[in-house]
């Protein structure tokens, strides 16, 4: 099995950091990984720690389970998002 350990800094913006992420992670499927690993705060990076709740999801609704979810049925594979 091969295995993808996503290395990525992440800053302020969401859509950015999932973007590079999606480019990363079909990139780690395209050379034939099963399972990609994500680092921790792999969607956000706040400049200041309380902004995090600011972009606290639901369970099952939001951008970032949605990108995750997406990701790993498109490319086949399976994702644990740090």
């Amino acid at each position: 099995m091969r295995v993808a350990a996503i290395q990525m800094n992440s800053g302020p913006d969401v859509s950015a950091n999932l973007e590079l992420a999606g480019k990363l992670l079909t990139e780690a499927a395209t050379e034939g990984c099963v399972l990609a690993v994500l680092p921790e705060n792999f969607a956000l990076m706040p400049e200041r720690g309380k902004d995090k709740a600011r972009y606290a999801e639901e369970l099952d609704h939001g951008p970032i389970q949605a990108f995750l979810s997406e990701t790993a049925a498109r490319n086949r594979m399976w994702i644990i998002g740090g």
